[in-house]
């Protein structure tokens, strides 16, 4: 059995501007997303860095958080350097996030994931506020959600920026509940025709 590569080659401190967005990233970050990931490099800093391939100079991983920080002014970002080919690039690029998605959150830790630790737990609970997220416990009971099924489509950017108004304007508080809405008011257009 062969030994695992280490294709990591260098790390850097980068401008966020000189850094090469993928165009095989297909990835599209909802404002809840951009949200979560701002507050908490507000709260704590970088503890991931920015993933670039040194053959193609684009990156393979971290383009929310350069576009985070380019909107923000920051003057460099971390960035660890790999050597791929071409087509290792493709492959890490369509699969790295999609592989990290398949993981799954056990209700009852999300729940309380600091029980007895509870300076901790308000400090979660509060920095999730302020940033305007709020927990699966609040929102939903963590039990029923789990049996509830993901759908995960792949629209064009157009389509996609529709999804996003309607969702803005519908009069419901939870997303489920703007998402029920709309399909109801397209079954029902679709009945009458």
């Amino acid at each position: 059995m062969s030994k695992w590569r280490n294709r990591i080659v260098g790390y850097d401190e980068v401008d966020p501007e000189q850094l090469l967005a993928n165009p095989y990233n297909a990835r599209l970050h909802p404002k809840a997303q951009q949200q979560i990931v701002g507050g908490l490099l507000d709260e704590v800093g970088w503890v991931q860095d920015v993933l670039v391939n040194q053959t193609t100079g684009r990156m393979v991983d971290g383009h929310l958080r350069v576009a985070l920080a380019i909107r923000k002014g920051e003057p460099k970002v971390p960035v660890k350097y790999v050597e791929l080919s071409e087509e290792e690039e493709i492959l890490i690029v369509t699969t790295l996030d999609q592989s990290t998605g398949e993981a799954v959150i056990d209700p009852e830790l999300m729940q309380e994931p600091h029980a007895d630790n509870e300076a901790v737990n308000e400090y979660l609970q509060e920095l999730l506020r302020r940033h305007g997220v709020a927990r699966p416990s609040e929102e939903v009971d963590s039990h029923e959600q789990t049996f509830w099924p993901e759908v995960k489509i792949r629209v064009p950017p157009e389509t996609f920026e529709k999804y996003q108004k309607a969702m803005d304007i519908a009069p419901a508080e939870e997303e489920h509940e703007k998402f029920g809405m709309m399909i109801d008011a397209a079954l029902e257009e679709m009945s009458c025709d």
